[in-house]
């Protein structure tokens, strides 16, 4: 966990304040600024089944 107080947990705070599509959307979002990591990712509808929605494949370094 992060320090109390510190950037990473405002962070942290901020993901886990997010609606669920919010925060699929936005790791599609990262997943698709990674550099290092060969990807593709579609985020799909919302389907309230308690997964992700979002779909891919990836080639780790």
């Amino acid at each position: 966990m992060p320090v109390k107080g510190s950037e990473d947990e405002k962070i942290l705070e901020q993901l886990i304040s997010l609606k669920s599509y919010e925060f699929e959307a936005v790791t599609v979002a990262l997943f698709k600024q990674l550099k290092d990591v060969t990807h593709s990712i579609t985020q799909t509808r919302l389907s309230k089944d308690g997964g992700f929605d979002f779909r891919g494949h990836f080639t780790l370094p």
